[in-house]
């Protein structure tokens, strides 16, 4: 895992900037995407609370209106670069703090555009 990060290490540093200029570095984070479960077409993970702060993942392959993306991955489509949600949780009373972060995080146009912009340029 080093050796990503550290051939990475100005691209990463970038990201970072341009997190802080924004003021999100108490909600964003880079991490490196990585997988646990192998889902179906249809499938999403889903986390939730199961103890007082132990968070616990599974596999949902429903629509369900009640989930709201809580991690998203930055790729390249045909319209240039977007973001691509990878992990979700309910969006019920208990999860307030996500669905804060979330919205706050998605709807901050510019801090996304040029945090796309930079990650597909840098490919990170």
């Amino acid at each position: 895992m080093f050796g990503v990060a550290e051939s990475n290490k100005d691209s990463l540093l970038l990201l970072g900037e341009i997190i802080c200029k924004y003021n999100m570095e108490s909600s964003v984070g880079v991490s490196l995407v990585h997988r646990h479960h192998s889902l179906e077409k249809d499938e999403r993970l889903i986390w939730q609370i199961v103890g007082d702060s132990i968070w616990s993942a599974e596999p949902r392959n429903k629509p369900d209106p009640n989930i709201i993306p809580i991690m998203w991955k930055v790729g390249l489509s045909k319209n240039g670069p977007s973001l691509y949600p990878l992990e979700f949780c309910e969006s019920g009373i208990s999860y307030r703090h996500e669905r804060t972060i979330s919205d706050s995080v998605t709807s901050n146009r510019s801090f996304v555009e040029e945090f796309m912009n930079t990650a597909v340029r840098e490919e990170v």
